[in-house]
């Protein structure tokens, strides 16, 4: 950029938003009703700048923050003529409301410029127990259909969850017989907002939902001149009590850039979690779209052609051959690791390689044939002569050779080819009590909370083979995983073994439910292990486990395994990549412990009588815990 390019500045670069709500006293529509009397609390918000965050940011200071009607928002704006604000209804409140703030961007340069608002969220930071960098009141059900403060834990750590509940708006003032009112910015047909959702008044919301949109001043700004806006902050009147307490830490940026054909906007600083540049989005945030698939002979014969729906990350995608999508043709992939590259852009748009209109893959005749009438494709159980599991149906009938610790018996299984369980369903299942919503039926489950356990005691051997489509959402129950729980026997070093087995993208979650802080019991191989169950030589790469509620995750959760239930079990030379884990873990276990929450990658919890290094002899893994990225590793 030249010199002149160069004078182009703001005036102000970027703000800062921190809006903390924590308690007050008025009547909207947060409630609280107590057992005797009546005592009706109101949010407060709270917030200010710290040193911590980037040169040149300017704090807006919102306060008192309550559910409103839009016209009851609207109407709480007052200005006088030296362009002070303030909020019209202040008597009662323990602090000011002030809701709205002025602002203004100056063109100092000496060329006209386009500029454009956004609001980015905080990323968090490297602390696991505060990401955010503070702490939140504890409020809790009072069971009288109102909320107060947890006596045990009145603080946990700030987890940003007024995100999805907070409106940022943009307004500018008209000047009335009444004094200044606030008048909307409308989304116009000539705007570059023009596409983006607006609020019930019509004006033009920066972040509504979790989501957010830029906007683009659709004046030109001249050199010298100097345009206004005011940025508020709402809650609507649908939020409850569950509002109250949260926070929302973000930045609201001003961004410039000129105006000649081609030009482009800087970069917003890296601050966020959203990425740079204009219109920009969440560099999470995931694009859905529809892609074409061949499968083909070595000769360019078609044997299928399909859409494929994918929801992915804008940018370059790698595809690979799905068995699902194979299974009524009577081929299989000749390569079940090939990958085909598409760059997938921001609006869904697809390209292929070179001249290609769809990802092309070979395949070859597979001789396999399913026959139905028997539980497994070969073998009779012994050491000598597994049980041979060749697809989905079959990993399913494992579920009836369980094993049991009080006959003396198990039985040794051995998996011959990759296994896609995506949309499996078994016969049996409904009578269970497992819907098909749920996805993979846990082996090994307890459907009523342990008084009827059906643990598997056996043996399998998963050769090198991968599984995928490996979907569980399990609402209530405990002991999550591929397999629920494992259990060992006494004098029987094979019993209760899992080995030589890769998952591929798993969804695993269980446990969908507050107040479980220390339950679950979730991970992708094996929920639970008791009486010396040994995991061993297996893998999980990419995906996500989980256990509770995404903003209240339950501690017994693993990428490996969730709970170590006997001292004898063990988890050896087991490895995890790319896994995203979604974790509780005790303040003082982290206070002691810096690698507290990287021990989740393998393992949820175990016996205090036993060391990590024990349990997990030799395994490593690599991903993310609570979304901070993570390593561990343990010495054989």
């Amino acid at each position: 950029m030249d010199k002149t390019k160069r004078h182009l500045v703001l005036s102000i670069v970027s703000f800062l938003l921190v809006l903390t709500l924590l308690g007050g006293t008025t009547f909207a529509w947060y409630m609280d009703a107590e057992r005797v009397g009546s005592n009706f609390q109101a949010g407060v918000l709270d917030v200010g700048l710290s040193a911590e965050h980037p040169e040149g940011t300017v704090p807006l200071n919102f306060t008192n923050l309550r559910p409103l009607t839009i016209a009851q928002f609207r109407d709480e704006f007052q200005m006088d003529e030296n362009g002070v604000i303030t909020n019209k209804n202040q008597d009662g409140f323990d602090g000011i409301p002030l809701y709205f703030f002025q602002v203004n961007v100056e063109n100092q340069g000496s060329l006209p410029m386009r500029v454009t608002l956004a609001v980015r969220e905080q990323k968090k930071g490297n602390d696991p127990d505060l990401p955010y960098g503070d702490t939140i009141p504890n409020l809790v059900d009072n069971g009288s259909g109102g909320v107060t403060v947890d006596e045990d834990e009145p603080e946990i750590a700030c987890q940003n969850d007024l995100r999805d509940m907070l409106h940022v708006q943009l307004y500018q003032t008209e000047k009335t017989d009444g004094g200044y009112v606030l008048k909307p910015v409308e989304v116009g047909a000539d705007s570059a907002a023009a596409q983006k959702e607006a609020n019930p008044d019509g004006t033009v919301a920066l972040w509504r939902d979790g989501k957010a949109s830029d906007y683009q001043i659709p004046e030109i700004l001249p050199a010298g001149e100097t345009t206004s806006y005011i940025v508020a902050a709402w809650l609507p009147e649908t939020v409850g009590n569950e509002g109250q307490g949260k926070h929302f830490h973000a930045s609201l940026y001003v961004n410039a850039g000129q105006v000649d054909e081609g030009a482009r906007m800087a970069p917003l600083p890296d601050w966020g979690d959203s990425s740079e540049g204009e219109g920009s989005s969440d560099p999470d945030a995931t694009v859905e779209a529809t892609v074409k698939v061949r499968y083909e002979t070595a000769d360019g014969g078609l044997v299928k052609e399909l859409d494929r729906t994918i929801q992915e990350k804008a940018g370059e995608v790698a595809l690979k051959p799905l068995a699902s999508e194979l299974a009524d043709t009577g081929y299989k992939p000749v390569d079940e690791n090939a990958t085909y590259n598409i760059t997938l852009a921001e609006d869904g748009t697809v390209t292929y390689q070179g001249e290609d209109t769809a990802a092309a893959f070979t395949v070859e005749e597979d001789a396999y044939v399913d026959d139905t009438s028997k539980d497994f494709d070969s073998g009779d159980g012994t050491k000598e002569n597994p049980f041979l599991i060749m697809n989905a149906r079959q990993l399913d009938n494992v579920r009836k050779y369980m094993g049991s610790s009080t006959r003396g018996d198990f039985y040794y299984f051995e998996i011959g080819r990759n296994i896609d369980l995506t949309g499996y369903y078994g016969e049996t299942w409904a009578e269970q009590g497992w819907t098909e919503d749920r996805g993979w039926m846990p082996i090994g489950w307890t459907p009523d909370s342990n008084t009827n356990c059906d643990e598997f005691w056996g043996n399998l051997d998963g050769q090198g083979y991968t599984i995928t489509g490996l979907t569980i959402h399990n609402p209530t129950n405990v002991q999550t995983g591929l397999f629920g729980w494992v259990k060992g026997q006494t004098g029987h070093e094979d019993a209760g073994v899992i080995r030589n087995l890769k998952v591929e993208e798993p969804d695993v979650w269980g446990r969908m439910e507050r107040g479980h802080t220390y339950d679950g019991k979730v991970g992708v191989i094996a929920g639970q292990t008791n009486y010396g169950a040994t995991i061993e030589n297996c893998n999980v790469i990419g995906g996500s486990v989980r256990g509770g509620l995404e903003e209240e995750p339950t501690q017994s959760v693993g990428g490996i395994l969730g709970y170590q239930g006997s001292a004898s079990d063990r988890i050896i030379n087991c490895t995890v990549e790319d896994l995203d884990v979604s974790v509780s873990v005790l303040a003082s276990e982290a206070e002691n412990d810096p690698d507290a929450y990287a021990k989740r990658l393998l393992l949820g919890r175990r016996l205090s009588s036993t060391t990590w290094e024990t349990v997990c002899s030799g395994s490593k893994g690599s991903g993310r815990v609570n979304g901070t990225e993570m390593t561990i590793s343990f010495e054989s």
